[in-house]
């Protein structure tokens, strides 16, 4: 563990669990990776049928030794992909369409055998004022004991632009 992780810090920490693994390539495999076969699916993409999510498409991995510059946090992954998916809304989002398209760009790092960061940003699509924000979501997954991981998860709210709905959103 390298310490407390500084961008996570900022952020509305959401989830704080521990998970049976011993090692961040766990976590990574089991949730993230989408093995050799391009039809299986990734822990992830079953997470978000789960949520009632429709339309789900997973991008594959892309890779750069020189990494991916995360612009918001500035900080760099080696790999990235995008996902999109479809749901309905709920009552809170009370005008445009039922069904709300959205577009997660995903950051990963593995940081040796220490710790598991995952970045991603979240994008509606046609919504009124959908940009002017982003959603920016991280976890930190890292030793909790020799079979655990501790991972932490946060959300923020990226504002592109000013909008009279700041403050509702």
């Amino acid at each position: 563990d390298s310490g407390p992780d500084k961008v996570l810090q900022s952020m509305n920490v959401l989830v704080s669990h521990t998970i049976p693994a011993k090692a961040p390539r766990d976590i990574y495999d089991a949730f993230f990776a989408t093995g050799d076969d391009a039809n299986a699916e990734s822990g992830y993409e079953k997470a978000l049928k789960s949520a009632g999510k429709k339309d789900i498409k997973v991008g594959g991995w892309e890779f750069s030794k020189k990494g991916f510059v995360d612009e918001w946090c500035k900080e760099s992954f080696p790999q990235r992909r995008t996902l999109t998916y479809t749901f309905e809304r709920t009552a809170s989002l009370s005008s445009g369409p039922s069904t709300v398209a959205v577009k997660l760009t995903q950051y990963c790092r593995i940081e040796g055998e220490t710790r598991l960061v995952t970045q991603a940003y979240i994008e509606t699509m046609g919504r009124p004022v959908s940009d002017a924000f982003r959603i920016a979501t991280r976890s930190v997954t890292t030793h909790a004991g020799s079979d655990e991981m501790l991972m932490k998860a946060g959300i923020f709210v990226v504002f592109l632009k000013k909008t009279p709905f700041e403050s509702k959103i």
